[in-house]
């Protein structure tokens, strides 16, 4: 399933799958925005301050409220950030580059 796990300064590790994208399953003291610009800086191989401001994409509150207020499985958020498509859906974060 999956292989190379990397580290960060998050709670767990961030996994490249085999179709090359980036996982990462969300804890309770996780900020998901915080989670999404890691993977997206790590996949890069870029500076977190280096990317482009989150909410040229999302509103980052909204976001980690909806993704801390959810309480069954049953979420589903997409959105596209610095050439990458972001899938959260439950408690995982994807992070795919776009071609």
């Amino acid at each position: 399933m999956s292989s190379d796990p990397t580290t960060n300064n998050l709670d767990g590790p961030i996994t490249i799958e085999a179709d090359g994208a980036w996982t990462y399953q969300l804890s309770r003291q996780d900020s998901v925005t915080e989670v999404v610009v890691t993977i997206v800086a790590t996949a890069t191989n870029t500076s977190p301050t280096d990317l482009p401001p989150l909410w040229d994409a999302i509103e980052p509150d909204a976001l980690d409220r909806l993704v801390n207020h959810q309480t069954g499985s049953d979420l589903q958020v997409r959105f596209r950030y610095a050439g990458h498509s972001i899938t959260i859906e439950g408690q995982t974060v994807r992070v795919t580059a776009l071609k």
